[in-house]
């Protein structure tokens, strides 16, 4: 109610000029205006608040386009005008014209029951992907119908799963993309600087070096997710058949800690790099290992569920992986 009285000034979203926003995020929604019609109807109850002009309560679409701008004048109704003012006494109450869209209009009318209070209230409709419309909004069905979908790539589930930590998973998503600044990246846009890894000091710098051909990440990587079974990638694409070598629901435990590790690893190889970089702050190998550990520890503290024991609890199958097996 306050965004209707205080911005737009009791008018519809559909009435207000896209420079009415007083904030960013305001100013692009009024923008998806016409995007966003696509997807909306208003099921009719009592017909005190759908807009007579500017909702689509028909399914010819907003009146406001199907007549025109002159709509108003002919049918003597003003723009801000309600569905239920179009009705007086259980009848629709509409001017005849020498129009004929308004003319049509008449006829679609004829053949409609006229709004009532016995109806309820106005009822908005969102468009699903099933094209029919229904009172709950899904941000994931309407995403799939505006967007241009592609083939998963196979590296889909390294990076989004249930359990991800998001900054884990968006660092890993970059890496996978090659987007991170590395020096041979940076030397590419024309900008001079060191060219050799910094973790190790032998090899130039790129993202197949960092993650995991270089000798220090290498050392992390290997010490950290040898213990947890199987070959350990040195590639970081490459992981998917590491972590789903677990799909029994015994070993789902495992592949979680798997996928949460390589991501772990990974922003805190990148991240050491930065500290180096440009802080000069170094930590060894050693040093670095048992930072992960107690993060990892955290991690999983933090996923215990009070019926979970043995295999099925995260942290007590990472300490059996790491410290006993």
């Amino acid at each position: 109610m306050g965004l209707t009285a205080n911005v737009f000034k009791g008018r519809t979203y559909w009435e207000c000029p896209q420079n009415v926003g007083t904030t960013w995020n305001l100013k692009k929604l009024l923008r998806l205006k016409e995007r966003a019609r696509e997807f909306t109807r208003i099921q009719l109850g009592d017909g005190g608040d759908a807009s007579f002009w500017y909702d689509s309560w028909l399914e010819i679409g907003p009146l406001i386009e199907f007549i025109g701008m002159v709509g108003p004048r002919l049918l003597r109704l003003p723009k801000t005008a309600r569905v239920k003012d179009a009705v007086h006494e259980g009848s629709w109450l509409i001017r005849g014209a020498r129009n004929e869209r308004v003319q049509q209009l008449q006829t679609i009318l004829s053949r409609m029951e006229p709004p009532s209070p016995d109806n309820g209230s106005d009822q908005p409709l969102w468009r699903k992907n099933d094209d029919n419309y229904h009172p709950t909004f899904v941000s994931r069905l309407t995403w799939d119908k505006i967007r241009t979908p592609a083939a998963p790539v196979s590296w889909f589930g390294l990076v989004w799963f249930e359990k991800a930590i998001p900054r884990h998973a968006f660092l890993l998503w970059q890496v996978l993309h090659q987007r991170l600044p590395t020096s041979d990246r940076v030397a590419r846009w024309g900008i001079q600087g060191p060219s050799r890894c910094i973790l190790c000091r032998k090899e130039v710098e790129t993202l197949s070096h960092l993650f995991f051909c270089c000798e220090y990440s290498a050392d992390v990587w290997l010490s950290l997710a040898g213990n947890l079974g199987g070959s350990p990638p040195r590639v970081v694409v490459d992981a998917g058949p590491w972590i789903n070598q677990h799909l029994m629901t015994t070993q789902r435990t495992t592949k979680l800690i798997k996928s949460l590790l390589l991501q772990l690893v990974v922003y805190e190889i990148w991240k050491e790099r930065n500290g180096r970089t440009h802080k000069d702050v170094a930590n060894s190998p050693q040093q670095l290992w048992f930072k992960i550990d107690r993060i990892m520890r955290n991690i999983l503290i933090s996923l215990h569920k009070p019926d979970s024991t043995g295999s099925n609890d995260p942290l007590q199958q990472w300490y059996r992986l790491m410290y006993y097996d």
